[in-house]
């Protein structure tokens, strides 16, 4: 399936109930204080090393505080709405992990996974959630809550993708691979990890009522 355009890909993110959005109030000092994302400077001026590493033929693995440097500017990028400069050095830092289970490797795929969502670009985003949910099940015990949370991302982005589409049978075929990766979520979901428990729980609540719909 193809990319939408920006603004069809926009309208369309806008439209999925589950996209959790967190809204802090500017008004409030107190929670700009230690605030990450002000921490960061935001002039992509001050990564010229990470400019011309990235404008390399081929270049070399991101690693070390290079690698943490390639983090804050695809921040900043995705930010500034530069989405295709944001996904090549998420793309690259996915290729640069090393050997072994890394943690870095599934949060640099799942910041690719979710910009490719909001890029509209579902086929490549499914295929990122896939590979993190196969990375993890290698190398993670069975019940790990990260395999749960895993299955839930993918479920999101099926679900996404299913309100995106126009036709009707795309549309439920979807829906349908969104219910069952909730289903597997909330499976594993630790018991007393409530509030994890009741996103999944919601998740379905909502998918349940569009299913209605699509009939």
């Amino acid at each position: 399936m193809g990319a939408l355009g920006p603004s069809a890909a926009a309208a369309f993110i806008c439209a999925v109930c589950l996209v959790s959005i967190l809204y802090v109030n500017s008004a409030n000092d107190n929670l700009k204080e230690n605030n990450r994302w002000q921490t960061l400077t935001r002039e992509e001026g001050a990564y010229p090393d990470i400019k011309q590493h990235m404008a390399a033929k081929n270049p070399a693995p991101l690693t070390g505080t290079t690698g943490q440097r390639a983090r804050e500017l695809a921040s900043i990028y995705r930010q500034e709405g530069k989405q295709e400069e944001a996904a090549a050095i998420y793309r690259l830092l996915w290729l640069s992990a090393p050997p072994g289970y890394s943690r870095d490797f599934a949060a640099d795929a799942r910041d690719l996974a979710s910009l490719y969502t909001d890029m509209g670009a579902f086929s490549s985003a499914v295929a990122s959630y896939q590979k993190i949910l196969q990375y993890d099940q290698n190398w993670l015990p069975a019940n790990d809550p990260r395999i749960a949370c895993d299955l839930n991302n993918l479920g999101q982005c099926y679900y996404t993708a299913g309100c995106a589409a126009a036709e009707p049978g795309l549309r439920r075929k979807y829906l349908t691979w969104a219910g069952e990766q909730f289903a597997a979520a909330q499976k594993l979901a630790p018991k007393d990890a409530s509030a994890s428990r009741e996103i999944i729980k919601l998740n379905r609540a909502l998918l349940a009522l569009d299913m209605e719909k699509s009939k």
